[in-house]
């Protein structure tokens, strides 16, 4: 499969210190490649802990689940000053579902039913996150009363930047194919 692309804003070099951590970098993202020029005159002191964080989007398929992760340091001559890899084992990308939500409707501050269809394939979760739009929340015990025998309970979860979620538990055995 192809490789992760580093997303345009998503690479950030850090300089690790008490209460936080200090910018260090400009990063160059170039298809899906990244570069960090550290912008410090002073360069990277070896005594100081880096952070790299990078914001990746993942390819739409991974040989093997193995991901395989490099870094090289470079500075004005023509050879990297260190170089480093891993390989990540055992990574395996999400699979992609096919989901559907309808509501009859959606009058305003009023409590509405959503229908939700999904087709796992040969998946059996046994917990689904719903993320809501913006602005909508979920109530304590959000399973309709006429909820379907695949969902056993319906709770509000840990919002998402933001927005509010639902954990869906499934029945005892999880779901398989396709639920309404």
């Amino acid at each position: 499969g192809q490789p992760f692309a580093v997303e345009q804003d998503g690479l950030v070099l850090a300089a690790a210190q008490a209460g936080g951590a200090v910018l260090l970098s400009m990063p160059l993202v170039s298809q899906g490649t990244a570069s960090v020029t550290v912008l410090s005159a002073a360069g990277m002191p070896p005594e100081v802990r880096y952070s790299l964080t990078a914001r990746v989007m993942a390819p739409a398929a991974l040989n093997a689940g193995t991901a395989r992760w490099s870094l090289e340091v470079l500075d004005a001559g023509t050879l990297p000053q260190s170089m480093g890899s891993t390989e990540q084992e055992g990574l395996h990308l999400a699979r992609r579902y096919e989901v559907k939500i309808s509501a009859k409707r959606s009058p305003p501050l009023s409590l509405i039913e959503l229908e939700l269809l999904v087709a796992l394939g040969t998946s059996r979760p046994t917990t689904l996150t719903l993320v809501a739009p913006a602005g909508f929340s979920f109530p304590a015990n959000c399973l309709a009363s006429s909820g379907f025998g695949a969902i056993s309970s319906c709770r509000p979860g840990q919002d998402l930047h933001g927005q509010a979620t639902a954990d869906l538990t499934t029945a005892e055995g999880g779901i398989d194919g396709s639920s309404k």
